[in-house]
């Protein structure tokens, strides 16, 4: 886990996650909830490219994580 945080709204927690996938240079965000609502838990996966957008150098996806 490179990045979490959580948030509580309705007596429902959700987390964050983010990720980073070297080889396809991308961040990987999952966001879950740690309570079962309605018999099965909620989640999302999401993915968002690191695109050079003009520049020469293509930033590494590494480089957006915190640590």
């Amino acid at each position: 886990m490179c990045f979490a945080s959580a948030a509580r709204c309705c007596f429902k927690k959700m987390q964050i996650v983010r990720g980073c996938d070297e080889k396809r240079n991308v961040l990987v965000y999952m966001v879950y909830s740690d309570r079962l609502i309605e018999g099965s838990p909620k989640n999302s996966t999401s993915t968002v490219p690191i695109m050079p957008w003009g520049a020469t150098d293509v930033p590494k996806c590494a480089e957006w994580i915190e640590k």
